[in-house]
């Protein structure tokens, strides 16, 4: 019986001052949870975009629009431009802004893109057609009042709320009465003759969106009130791709 064992040692020397300059250059662009990257804005608002990027050393941003022109750091004082930090900022937006955006950074030797989608609405107003099929309820003031806004799509839609005075609301940016959950329902707390009007829930993914529209009359409180009138037809759709969305008025309750 041959048994035969084998033993190799090897051995190599660093130059440390030289090894930080072998290293490869690398760029990436941050992407979390909490990361917002399709945005809704109403039509004349302003909006922003923000690439947050990690790299070996310092990187260029960039950004593609759906136009197809590139826009960099610093860029002209204009209506839409780039920050040194790598936020796009638009001001006034129109329709022709909706679509894809692109951020790009760049170090030597890599290369990152993120992509990124804004879509512009009109005012929270009538939806085009006059009131057509929708969500109308009645409530009076100091009472709460939800909506429920069901939205499913490839990836899944984000969700948010234009409000009566055109503001937007979602799960990150909440204001002081009005609140968005995390399944899309809007809450407003102790509602007030100004709360009147159209709350439009928005569905949006990188693809498209989808919206509903939902009225509501907000009525003086004087004694006891009968049950609200809810009468219910179905969402009030926009053109959109890979996105549902069911919007419903939720019974007034103390939340």
């Amino acid at each position: 019986m041959v048994g035969l064992v084998l033993k190799t040692r090897l051995s190599e020397t660093l130059d440390l001052q030289l090894l930080p300059r072998q290293r490869r250059p690398w760029v990436l662009i941050r992407s979390t949870n909490t990361s917002q990257e399709v945005h809704s804005a109403v039509l004349g608002s302003a909006s922003q975009m923000t690439c947050s990027t990690h790299s070996s050393e310092p990187a260029g941003v960039r950004w593609m629009l759906p136009d197809g022109s590139i826009m960099e750091a610093p860029g002209p004082d204009r209506r839409v431009s780039v920050t040194q930090d790598g936020r796009l900022l638009i001001g006034a937006v129109t329709h022709a802004d909706t679509g894809a955006y692109y951020c790009i950074a760049k170090v030597h030797g890599d290369l990152a893109v993120h992509p990124f989608y804004l879509a512009v609405f009109e005012s929270s107003g009538a939806p085009p057609g006059g009131d057509g099929p929708m969500v109308s309820t009645e409530t009076p003031t100091g009472s709460p009042i939800s909506f429920n806004c069901s939205a499913s799509g490839s990836p899944e839609p984000d969700v948010s709320w234009i409000l009566p005075d055109n503001s937007i609301v979602d799960l990150r940016t909440n204001s002081s009465r009005a609140r968005v959950f995390s399944n899309g329902t809007l809450v407003v707390q102790k509602v007030q003759a100004s709360d009147a009007g159209y709350y439009r829930c928005v569905a949006m993914n990188n693809h498209g969106t989808d919206t509903a529209a939902s009225k509501v009359i907000v009525l003086k409180r004087r004694g006891p009130m009968g049950p609200s009138r809810k009468p219910q037809t179905g969402p009030q759709p926009a053109a959109g791709v890979s996105t549902r969305v069911e919007v419903l008025a939720g019974e007034q309750s103390e939340v």
